[in-house]
């Protein structure tokens, strides 16, 4: 990468002197010289040097006034400045503009090849680290979809539970929740037969894009994935806060009918729908991506191309709590972490939801226990020395105690000092 410098000096035999410093060695090329700060900014315009070297006492317009404005040209561009002066007033003020390094009259070779070095090194350097992050940069836009989708696979299965974390990836994606429907879709092929011609992958990503397509049409925004394990197709759909709830369900439901029609004319197939309740919760998408897909479940056994929005069947759905695998993991890392503050987040966001009942909050403690129990058999990275050293027995007992209690705030109490007890015991024995 060769380097394009420009000099400045108004005596002749300074300036053909600097001319003829040996640049090559340096990969550096003198474009462009002048003889004032005036004919400099104009030169620096049509050739735009990395470097320029001036004199600083010049007529018209001296080396400070020029250097402020060539800053303003090209704020990256090195200046190195050449003097009879040396002092600390003078110093403050080339510093002050942008200066990066000067050198005294009359000029030692042997000290302007050690700052020539220098300072092409470090533009090298700073274009190598502009190169790489702005490589990095097109390569994070390029993969852009893949990570919206990674979003929506994380909130849908409550990966993502934390207000800060959530909020960094908005703002990195520029994708805002404020208020969500999750729809499942089940494809099912008509006589599991695929169009003519058409491989199962662009089929696939026909879906993905369809679907994508039409929810876009009634949302601010749209985020869709696959999940093989279910064989669906999962959106969340964002919509305006100020949007009435009625709207929001209405227009929901006629895009579902809308790709109901698409997929069977275009890729002959029926598309089975789940719609969950609006939520402006960021943290408890899991929850609505549960219901959607029970509604889902519900309409295989109804007709063939069903609708199900969960406000219908809730009744009739008795709540329970489901931790999701996201949960559990949190729940366990923040053990290992021994982090009190946080387990007991856990543990009042599981059981405070109002409409849970103490008996479900109850099985659900026994699972959450069990998971901690089985955390060092399931873990590779434990040895097994370690294994036989992990200490539960605070678990243990704890199982037992959890049917005694009457109300969640007992339990809830009661889960956080068992934990704090667990992390107690196993820092001790580490020690």
């Amino acid at each position: 990468m060769e380097l394009k410098v420009m000099i400045l000096d108004d005596e002749f035999i300074i300036l053909d002197g600097l001319i003829s410093f040996p640049w090559a060695e340096y990969k550096c090329n003198v474009v462009a010289t002048a003889q004032n700060g005036l004919e400099g900014l104009e030169k620096m315009k049509d050739n735009r040097p990395d470097i320029i070297i001036s004199d600083i006492k010049m007529p018209g317009m001296n080396g400070l006034d020029f250097a402020k404005e060539a800053k303003k040209i090209d704020e990256k561009v090195t200046i190195i400045f050449i003097s009879g002066y040396d002092n600390f007033e003078f110093v403050q003020e080339a510093i002050r503009v942008g200066v990066k390094d000067y050198l005294l009259k009359p000029v030692d070779y042997g000290n302007m090849k050690q700052v020539i070095q220098k300072v092409t090194d470090e533009i090298r350097a700073n274009r190598d680290e502009m190169d790489y992050f702005k490589e990095l940069d097109e390569k994070y836009h390029r993969a852009i979809p893949e990570l919206r989708q990674k979003f929506a696979s994380d909130l849908l299965r409550g990966y993502l539970q934390d207000q800060k974390d959530i909020a960094q990836i908005e703002a990195s994606l520029g994708c805002v929740l404020e208020k969500q429907i999750v729809v499942v879709g089940r494809v099912h092929q008509i006589n599991n037969i695929c169009p003519q011609g058409v491989e199962p992958q662009l089929l696939h990503f026909s879906y993905s894009n369809i679907f994508e397509e039409v929810f876009g049409t009634i949302c601010r925004d749209v985020l869709v994935e696959y999940d093989v394990m279910t064989m669906t197709y999962n959106a969340l759909l964002i919509f305006q806060r100020d949007r009435s709830d009625f709207e929001c369900t209405t227009l929901c439901e006629s895009a579902c009918l809308k790709l109901q029609k698409l997929c069977s004319k275009y890729c002959h197939s029926r598309v089975i729908f789940g719609i969950s309740l609006l939520s402006e919760d960021k943290t408890t998408i899991y929850q609505n991506f549960r219901d959607a897909m029970i509604a889902c479940d519900q309409g295989e056994y109804l007709k063939e191309e069903a609708i199900i929005q969960f406000f219908d069947i809730k009744d009739q759905y008795r709540k329970k709590i489901q931790l999701s695998e996201g949960q559990m993991q949190k729940i366990i890392c923040d053990i290992i972490n021994q982090d009190n503050e946080k387990v007991r987040e856990d543990m009042e966001r599981i059981f405070g939801a109002e409409e849970i009942a103490i008996e479900s909050a109850k099985l659900v403690a026994m699972d959450i226990i069990m998971g901690c129990v089985k955390y060092p058999m399931t873990c590779f990275v434990f040895d097994n020395d370690i294994r036989q050293e992990w200490n539960f027995a605070s678990l243990l007992e704890g199982f037992g105690k959890i049917d005694r209690f009457q109300n969640k705030d007992e339990l809830t109490n009661f889960m956080v000092k068992t934990f704090e007890l667990l992390m107690i015991q196993n820092h001790n024995d580490g020690d």
